[in-house]
């Protein structure tokens, strides 16, 4: 899924993956400090290595070509994730290259049907 990420008139569109297991929303730090994202606050993570500490921020996630409803102020977490943002457009948006893990806050918003045969995944508010 591609998603738009906007905060302080800066914006950048990503891959984005659905995250069942996490209760929230987290962007890339390297997103972050690419955006120049001010931290809102500070979590503990408990992730699969153990409890960490990282930034929360306020940001604005919006879906171009998509007819879901845009999430203007919200506070996502954040985590180390494989994204690299200078990169060509081409490879910066493989599915490798996520800058963004959609969690349960903003999944349980939606109906979310995934066909298993054809391995793909239909979104609506």
């Amino acid at each position: 899924m591609r998603a738009a990420i906007i905060r302080n008139a800066k914006s950048i569109l990503v891959t984005a993956h659905l995250d069942t297991g996490a209760s929230r929303t987290a962007i890339s730090e390297v997103l972050a400090q690419y955006l120049g994202l001010v931290p809102a606050s500070f979590t503990k993570v408990h992730t699969a290595a153990g409890l960490a500490e990282y930034h929360d921020y306020m940001v604005d996630i919006l879906f171009p070509g998509r007819d879901l409803k845009n999430f203007i102020d919200l506070r996502v977490g954040s985590c180390t994730l494989p994204y690299k943002h200078d990169l060509d457009d081409d490879l910066r948006m493989l599915s490798t290259n996520f800058g963004m893990l959609i969690g349960r806050d903003m999944m349980s918003r939606w109906n979310i049907f995934w066909n298993g045969p054809t391995s793909s995944v239909f979104i609506s508010d």
